[in-house]
């Protein structure tokens, strides 16, 4: 938020005048650091996506601070998501630094010496003056102690269930001991299995959030109140909606907003975006039979879940795209419609955000951000996570 520019570091007149002798601690940065402008570090995950994009966003868009991003990566297949951490101008470019973490990072670490270590180090070096936490998947709680104004941006409910694809809006849902056991007994991407080692986690991150008077944000109203579901003890804490924003393309595509609308052949149905499981690939398997006899399929940036569907007959398969080609890709296809097939709730959705801004309505599952971005008939369709339902959808749309 533009508006609420924190105050200068009580340093920043002295750190300036260092930085321009070339003799500061910071001087390797080329920019954050060099001037009185306040230094924000971003604690994320190494996976990418939606939340690394915010973060991207933000620090190339805000003219009044710079942004930092610390970032724990390592090996999904041994489920070590924090082997080394990197700590990156968030702007883009190669690594400021890199450390390796002894011993590696599971899901998450309660403490960890070395982890602790390169954090401080970080904030004495470049001045850092507040902490954005998106995720602490591969981070240490560590991160939640600095002592600096601390904001949590709830892009997953991680550490709060170990869980990260599940109803998280299910009014039926207790977030209980034995829905947590049971969810722990399902694949997942982290080693712990141990309800009783989340459950202690859990507590633990709640209080050091309490302890630091954590600010939290949210992108839509339904990840804040399944957020005040999943951890109530922090309810006293106070907490924002802000919608995130878009970059959009460096060169705008009017082209395919305004193509005459083309009704010949199949209708052409686009899924824009890794389908991973709940992400879609679940529903997709379950409609394909019925989706064959009206439309042609085309995902277009599913990644590698979109293998299994190699050689199925009127299905096109993109497995990855560069952002800026986007535009120019569905120019060529010239979808009448885009699917978003997801049986878990989103809790923003960039997607729907570049679809709108490309004029390709969306047909939606009735789920998260997508019900509560979309008014159903007016700017999109809203329909149930359910296959038959969605089929029915499409064939209807098909013989309009």
């Amino acid at each position: 938020d533009r508006r609420e520019r924190a105050p200068a570091h009580p340093l920043a007149r002295l750190r300036h005048a260092l930085n321009q002798t070339g003799i500061g601690p910071a001087s390797e940065w080329t920019s954050a650091a060099r001037d009185q402008r306040p230094v924000v570090l971003h604690i994320l995950h190494g996976w990418g996506g939606g939340a690394e994009r915010f973060v991207r966003d933000l620090a190339r868009s805000d003219a009044d601070r710079h942004h930092l991003l610390l970032r724990a990566s390592g090996n999904p297949g041994r489920r070590r998501h924090g082997e080394f951490i990197e700590l990156l101008d968030a702007r883009g470019g190669p690594p400021l630094r890199r450390a390796l973490l002894s011993p590696p990072i599971g899901a998450i670490a309660r403490r960890h010496e070395a982890y602790a270590q390169a954090l401080a180090e970080t904030i004495s070096e470049f001045a850092v003056e507040q902490v954005w936490v998106s995720s602490l998947i591969g981070h240490a709680l560590d991160a939640l102690d600095t002592g600096l104004p601390l904001r949590w941006v709830a892009h997953d409910y991680f550490p709060f269930w170990p869980a990260l694809h599940r109803d998280f809006g299910d009014p039926a849902a207790r977030f209980d001991a034995t829905e947590m056991a049971a969810d722990l007994r399902q694949e997942g991407p982290f080693a712990e299995r141990d309800p009783a080692w989340w459950q202690g986690l859990r507590q633990q991150a709640i209080a050091a959030l309490a302890a630091a008077h954590a600010e939290i944000v949210g992108p839509s109203r339904g990840v804040l109140d399944n957020f005040a579901r999943l951890a109530p003890e922090l309810a006293a804490l106070p907490r924002r909606c802000i919608a995130h924003g878009s970059a959009g393309w460096p060169v705008d595509e009017p082209a395919l907003r305004e193509a005459p609308f083309d009704a010949s052949g199949k209708l052409r149905v686009v899924v824009l975006g890794r389908i991973n499981g709940a992400k879609g690939l679940d529903l997709l398997r379950q409609l394909l039979p019925a989706l064959s006899q009206h439309c042609d399929l085309f995902l277009v940036g599913a990644g590698k879940a979109a293998e299994a569907l190699f050689g199925t007959s009127g299905v096109h398969v993109l497995l990855d795209y560069a952002h800026a080609e986007l535009p120019a890709i569905l120019g060529r296809i010239r979808p009448h419609m885009a699917l978003l097939p997801g049986t878990v709730a989103e809790t923003f959705s960039y997607t729907l955000s570049e679809l709108w801004r490309l004029a390709i309505p969306p047909v939606a599952t009735r789920l998260g951000a997508f019900a509560e971005r979309i008014e159903d008939g007016v700017d999109g369709i809203l329909v149930a996570p359910d296959a038959t339902q969605v089929a029915a959808c499409v064939a209807r749309l098909a013989l309009d």
